[in-house]
């Protein structure tokens, strides 16, 4: 059974689109890079969580790789606070990556099964694994700015739960994505605001920086290391006018 038919959505969410929020192999530094898709396939956690691992590569060949939840384990991509429904941020900013790819929503995404190599820690090597792939997004670019920050390394305490440790390394992570004609991000596009407003902000602020999210670190922890099916596909819908402001 597909990954994608049990995830639970939902209508009643206080945010359709992620916002545009400043927030707080060799690394890449804190910029905006025209980046392809080089993978993207569905996976899931242990607990039953569903998530997206991408592969993204820059135009001269640097490639980062993220896993990016965007259900619960319950499968479902939003959750209620103080009686308020709302999206769940990994949902949001792949949404807002496959729109941005190819204006078609993540859960629309056309998915079929194929093998790819994923990285087995018991035999430490990759070994080729069946998943759901995006075929759709593959190949497609986008811009994509990237953090690059400071952070505790991990270890398991005697519960055996992962707790920060007293020592640091760098990561990379993703912010945000823009379009890769108009450096619009969704929120942009949907709303008719002319690219790149929302990306100089943030090259203004973070550009270059190494951002500290180094916590306090926890006493109690005594060694290890931190660790950062068949498919479904449908007839292709009608195009509908692109929302991007598609450069001449």
């Amino acid at each position: 059974m597909s990954i994608l038919s049990k995830i639970k959505t939902t209508t009643k969410v206080e945010e359709t689109v992620e916002s545009d929020r400043l927030g707080g192999a060799s690394l890449l530094d804190s910029n905006v890079y025209l980046m392809t898709i080089k993978g993207a396939y569905l996976d899931q956690s242990a607990g039953g969580a569903s998530c997206l691992v991408l592969a993204l590569e820059t135009e001269q060949g640097k490639q980062h790789r993220e896993t990016v939840y965007f259900t619960n384990k319950a499968g479902e991509t939003f959750y209620t606070k103080d009686g308020k429904t709302h999206y769940l941020p990994g949902y949001l900013i792949l949404d807002s990556l496959c729109m941005l790819a190819n204006e078609t929503p993540l859960l629309e995404q056309n998915f079929e099964d194929k093998v790819v190599k994923i990285y087995d820690f018991e035999l430490k090597k990759e070994i080729p694994q069946n998943r759901e792939v995006a075929v759709d997004l593959l190949g497609q670019q986008v811009k994509v700015a990237i953090f690059r920050q400071l952070v505790n390394k991990q270890a398991k305490n005697a519960k055996g739960e992962y707790v920060p440790t007293a020592e640091t390394r760098e990561e990379n992570v993703i912010a945000k994505y823009f379009h890769a004609e108009t450096d619009q991000t969704y929120g942009e596009a949907k709303e008719g605001i002319e690219g790149g407003i929302f990306m100089a902000e943030w090259l203004k602020k973070y550009e270059g920086v190494v951002v500290d999210k180094v916590k306090p670190a926890d006493s109690s922890a005594v060694g290890g290391a931190s660790s950062v099916g068949k498919g479904t596909s449908s007839a292709p819908a009608e195009r509908k006018p692109s929302i991007f402001n598609k450069k001449a």
